[in-house]
């Protein structure tokens, strides 16, 4: 079915739906997508599959208590790491950090410091933050530091300097979602994930760039940059963060992922991006996307299991995340995976992916045999009609709770944002439960195949980062949208609930980074991390750095993150 401008024109006059005549072609070519895919669905034979209904931890899977395979942190590899490795506090992991600042070698006020000072030169050029809260940063650190000398540590992430995507909810900080919409919001409240990494005593620096409400562009603030190469997408949504802990701007960050938002960004700046199992870590108080997670991004899996020590277990705030089990992740990471099953679906099956991705993300697969994983084939028959169904549900979830901007501020919305929401207000009702039921064969097809392996990889992008402006890939298998492309692989595992995890995994022959995706089951995140912690101890991608001296001029707003004029 093709629905045409004429098509959208009319059914906006019915409606009473208020549209940009310079929108009506992009909504029409959204719409016949989503119309062409539920047909195709539907074509399949639905009437009898049960839509899937969100409720709380994912549905159809249950956790499996694990006891510890050790305790407390695993040891940092190097006591006198910085005479024998560096001497830049910004180049450390937090693993490494948190041992130096609990022996005193280092104090949480010199690490800020270091970050801080590296914040002021670089985030012009790579926009990473929207906003940078010096001054807290600095009261918070003097803070631990006096904590610590009086032997209170709150554990490995306390004084660890850490930013947050400016979509989380952080009291008296201005939280702007990269919107003119919510340009002057200040919060009175902290979202939970900032509650207890703050209770954990970790450093706040400022907010990470994103795009527009987690979907659009980026014309209020520019977009951030990708440092290892600054004419290229860091991808997104959750782009400042991970430009932030790529460039040695932040330890670790907190992002969101409603379709790949933290692992994409994870893959394109050569970090690690967990999108943990649905509601382990709370959402409140903006628990409204079935769709949602909010997770770390780290240099290192070990980084990333500390914290999700401290991020993820039960609020009663969240709905998802009521009855969610506690957590130890970091006590996981023995870095044996031998007789972990590992599965790898058919190539075939993949969407076109760009060769030099291929053959990283195979060598990858290597390495993990070679650790002593068991790689066995799996089959995702629904898999490749969730690319655009679960923009459905995350569209029209979306305009369920921005549906009001649209009528008293749809010019300040940005264009890219602007017409997926209003796209989602001529979606049917069939168009939505034939989304829901598709996400309920994509969450069988993952149980079945978890009944037979531990963990399934793909890449997590099938191509690497993109230059700015580019509309269009050549890739083996046709040509695909690279802004629309990126989640083709990560958006399973949002439907699904079940957490994954990004790894790097290598570099293109023109230095940008690559990644595989592991994707698991319920509340086995710390089984994913405990595979890629194997991988990288085996292998040294994860410890290249970005080519900072290279990066152009600053264009960006100051890092004070004042708005433009």
């Amino acid at each position: 079915m093709t629905v045409g401008a004429d098509d959208i024109r009319c059914m906006a006059r019915l409606l009473g739906i208020q549209i940009f005549e310079e929108d009506v072609d992009a909504i029409a070519a959204i719409v016949t997508a989503v119309r062409q895919t539920v047909d195709r669905a539907h074509a399949s034979g639905l009437e009898d599959i049960d839509p899937f209904i969100p409720s709380g931890p994912s549905p159809g899977a249950s956790w499996s208590a694990r006891p510890p395979q050790t305790s407390g942190v695993p040891a940092a590899r190097h006591a006198d790491v910085l005479a024998s490795e560096a001497t830049d506090l910004t180049a450390l992991d937090i693993a490494h950090l948190a041992e130096l600042i609990r022996c005193r070698e280092i104090s949480p006020v010199e690490v800020t410091r270091a970050y801080l000072a590296h914040i002021e030169a670089l985030n012009g050029s790579l926009r990473a933050y929207i906003t940078v809260t010096a001054d807290r940063a600095l009261a918070e650190a003097a803070a631990a530091e006096s904590e610590i000398a009086r032997g209170g540590g709150r554990g490995p992430l306390h004084g660890v300097p850490i930013a947050y995507k400016d979509m989380i909810l952080t009291r008296g900080i201005r939280t702007t979602f990269h919107s003119r919409v919510f340009a002057d919001c200040v919060p009175d409240r902290d979202a939970a994930v900032v509650e207890r990494l703050s209770t954990a005593g970790t450093i706040m620096l400022g907010k990470a760039n994103t795009y527009e409400l987690g979907a659009g562009d980026g014309d209020l603030f520019g977009l951030a940059r990708n440092p290892w190469d600054a004419t290229r997408q860091p991808g997104g949504s959750s782009s400042g963060s991970g430009v932030a802990v790529a460039a040695g701007l932040a330890a670790g960050a907190v992002g969101t992922d409603a379709g790949g938002s933290i692992r994409v960004p994870a893959a394109f700046c050569g970090v690690v991006g967990l999108k943990p199992t649905y509601g382990w870590v709370s959402r409140y108080p903006e628990g409204w996307c079935t769709v949602t997670s909010i997770g770390p991004m780290t240099r290192t899996a070990l980084d990333a299991a500390l914290m999700m020590d401290a991020m993820a277990g039960p609020d009663p705030r969240d709905e998802a995340g009521a009855g969610v089990p506690a957590s130890a992740f970091a006590a996981r990471l023995t870095g044996h995976i031998r007789g972990v099953r590992v599965g790898v679906a058919d190539e075939e099956s993949w969407p076109p992916i760009d060769a030099e991705v291929q053959a990283a993300v195979r060598a990858a697969v290597r390495a993990l045999e070679d650790l002593g994983a068991r790689v066995e084939p799996v089959s995702l028959p629904h898999a490749a009609l969730s690319e655009v169904l679960a923009m459905v549900i995350a569209h029209v979830e979306c305009y369920g709770r921005h549906r009001r901007f649209l009528v008293d501020r749809a010019a300040e919305i940005g264009t890219f944002f602007r017409r997926a929401l209003t796209a989602s207000q001529f979606y049917t009702a069939r168009d939505y439960m034939v989304a829901q039921r598709v996400r309920r064969l994509v969450l069988r097809d993952f149980m079945a195949a978890h009944a037979h392996v531990d963990a399934i990889l793909t890449p997590t992008v099938p191509y690497p980062p993109f230059r700015f402006g580019e509309t269009a890939l050549a890739l083996a298998g046709g040509e695909v949208n690279p802004r629309t492309g990126m989640g083709r692989f990560t958006r399973w595992s949002n439907l699904t609930g079940f957490p994954a995890v990004s790894v790097p995994c290598g570099f293109t022959s023109v230095g940008l980074p690559v990644a595989f995706q592991l994707m698991g089951r319920a509340y086995e995140d710390g089984l994913l991390l405990n595979i890629a912690h194997a991988y990288q101890q085996a292998t040294a991608w994860h410890r290249r750095r970005p080519p900072l001296a290279h990066l152009p001029a600053s264009t960006a707003p100051s890092s004070s993150g004042k708005l433009p004029a």
